[in-house]
């Protein structure tokens, strides 16, 4: 098969990029190189966005002790107990309500 022709096993965002650069990275990488930098990098860049929002992290306050299961307007009073009502409402959070 030809470099060109190299199919991904999974498609990560920006497939066409991702499969055009893994064709080509073996001129001055091992196999897998690009592949892996640019998952990690997404990785990253996802932790990043979590860690900075204070809804998702009164989320992973919540389950981090034990699984949580309940409905959505329980899920706003836990939340509103961690994190306080003005963010467990904010538009960020709800935007329905």
């Amino acid at each position: 098969m030809a470099e060109a022709d190299r199919r991904l096993e999974t498609e990560p965002r920006m497939a066409n990029f991702a499969q055009w650069a893994a064709a080509c990275e073996t001129v001055c990488w091992p196999e897998g190189t690009f592949l892996g930098a640019y998952s990690g990098n997404q990785q990253e860049a996802m932790a990043e966005v979590v860690d900075s929002d204070p809804v998702a992290d009164s989320i992973r306050l919540l389950v981090s002790s034990q699984p949580w299961e309940g409905t959505a307007s329980e899920l706003l009073l836990a939340l509103e107990q961690i994190a306080g009502e003005r963010t467990a409402k904010s538009n960020k959070c709800c935007p329905s309500l």
